[in-house]
């Protein structure tokens, strides 16, 4: 009986096999009643798999947005307590919180969002479709990754809070050309660039942090105004590291700046001239927008 408790339970969680073994000693040499080793091992299991259902978010793990919308059977006019699965629905939701795996939840309007954790997009519908009224269609369920930009509770990093501003590296290279499809198209078939809607998207990898960085390579039409008021033929993006300080010591230096920062999804950009009235557009990016966006459509 001891034998087939302890293979099982090494099944479900092997952290239990050295509680197991510590239970069997002291059952042989203390001659502890299997009454009392059976409470101590009861105790170890919640103990030991709670510690294991609440843990931190993994590494690989991705946050998903899912938002509940009424299906073709909600009967309306009826309130939702009284609404078909509706109690395993709660049930469900509530076994989610106590798995740590929701990390936010609100309604408006008719709907309802929930902010998930999972590995990937497969495993959180997964997670979601073991609801008897999403699988009824009392709810539809929309799910997708959650690229998150800017957060204001998070707090700076080290490397933030101490830079000064600088360049890292080459984010794009940007170039005027009589015809940009053809270019385009040259390229690809005599040096293997890899098309995408602006030229061309270089994938590498950061010997710093191993992380995955990007540079777009992008010809423009004679007619462009992007490189204005630069009469240059060309334009240098650069990537950097903290463009709010950046902005702030060129109005310190009287560097010629061209705009005000902007915030997209992807990261922060602001225009300046250098001494030689070049213009340059300076990126503080976000990597992993890129990443969702393109994956293998890119040059490496």
């Amino acid at each position: 009986m001891f034998v087939k408790i302890q293979v099982n339970l090494y099944r479900i969680c092997p952290f239990l096999q050295v509680v197991v073994y510590f239970l069997y000693i002291l059952q042989t040499m203390l001659k502890i009643s299997r009454l009392n080793i059976a409470i101590l091992l009861l105790g170890s299991i919640i103990a030991v798999c709670s510690f294991t259902f609440q843990r931190p978010l993994q590494n690989n793990q991705k946050i998903f947005i899912v938002e509940y919308v009424k299906g073709k059977n909600w009967k309306d006019n009826v309130d939702f307590p009284n609404q078909k699965f509706a109690t395993h629905h709660s049930k469900h939701l509530q076994s989610l919180m106590t798995k740590g795996l929701i990390t936010f939840g609100a309604r408006y309007a008719d709907k309802g969002i929930i902010f998930i954790s999972a590995n990937d997009l497969s495993s959180a519908k997964s997670i979601l479709n073991s609801d008897s009224s999403v699988l009824n269609k009392i709810f539809d369920i929309s799910v997708n990754e959650l690229n998150i930009f800017y957060d204001s509770n998070k707090k700076q990093s080290n490397s933030s809070i101490i830079s000064t501003g600088k360049i890292t590296g080459i984010g794009g290279i940007f170039f005027k050309s009589k015809d940009v499809k053809t270019i385009n198209n040259w390229y690809y078939k005599n040096l293997g660039l890899i098309p995408n809607d602006y030229g061309s998207l270089f994938e590498w990898k950061s010997t710093v942090s191993n992380s995955v960085g990007y540079t777009q390579w992008s010809p423009f039409s004679y007619q462009t105004k992007y490189f204005l008021p630069s009469s240059n033929n060309f334009m240098v993006n650069y990537r950097v590291d903290n463009l709010q300080k950046l902005y702030e010591n060129f109005k310190a230096n009287g560097v010629i700046v061209l705009d005000s920062i902007e915030v997209f999804e992807y990261g922060k950009f602001l225009h300046i001239l250098d001494c030689d009235s070049n213009k340059i557009e300076l990126w503080e990016p976000v990597d992993s927008v890129f990443t969702n966006l393109y994956k293998t459509n890119t040059t490496k």
